[in-house]
């Protein structure tokens, strides 16, 4: 039997009613997605957990963690596990590396590593995108990796008390960059100028230079 006009109208019509709510549903989970990243007032309001066994009961509500004074020797996995992670503090532990699943914190935007025995940046740390504010003091950094320049959204970089004396001149191009802590590292004069130089619009802080070892 011929099907009739009707019919293929309405077969037509339901397909498009059915391509039309695809588009809708992934417009509708990229939104979400999107809309799951926090400004900087609703993201200090949010719930701070201190305990990643409550944060795993509830991973998909976790936008904040503090694992401070753990006695970590490493990261925890779980912790790459927590998709919506958006502040973490690992301050004042024994983590004496950043493994190369850091990249998995696509929306990380503060971090704080500060008092370990960190000495080596790894180049996926490049791809915390959404990072605005890192705080790395009192470590034992000594470089950082060309592929740092990657964090375009940086603000705040607080690198104070480590052994770094200059940067890449790949982060010429993170023009975002507007507050630089180096104090108490002995930069000559010289590498100051280099590095302010290097980042112009940053206001950055050094320590007074003896110029110690200088030719």
């Amino acid at each position: 039997m011929t099907e009739t006009k009707p019919n293929r109208f309405w077969g037509i019509r339901m397909k498009v009613v059915r391509i039309i709510g695809v588009i809708v549903l992934m417009a509708s989970l990229t939104l979400s997605a999107s809309a799951q990243l926090l400004d900087s007032t609703k993201l200090s309001k949010a719930r701070m957990y201190k305990s990643l066994t409550a944060a795993l009961n509830n991973p998909d509500s976790v936008y904040r963690l503090s694992l401070k004074r753990e006695k970590l020797k490493e990261i925890p996995p779980e912790v790459f596990t927590l998709p919506n992670l958006q502040e973490l503090d690992l301050s004042a532990n024994k983590l004496k590396s950043i493994p190369p699943e850091i990249a998995k914190l696509k929306k990380l935007q503060k971090l704080d590593l500060s008092k370990n025995k960190i000495d080596t940046v790894p180049p996926e740390f490049g791809e915390l995108e959404n990072l605005w504010s890192l705080v790395i003091s009192q470590n034992y950094i000594a470089s950082l990796p060309p592929e740092f320049a990657k964090l375009q959204k940086l603000r705040y970089l607080d690198m104070w008390s480590n052994e770094i004396d200059e940067f890449p001149p790949e982060m010429a191009k993170m023009k975002n960059l507007e507050w630089i802590d180096l104090r108490t590292i002995n930069i000559w004069d010289e590498q100051q100028d280099a590095i302010q130089e290097l980042l112009p619009n940053a206001l950055i802080y050094f320590s007074p230079s003896c110029n110690c070892g200088a030719k």
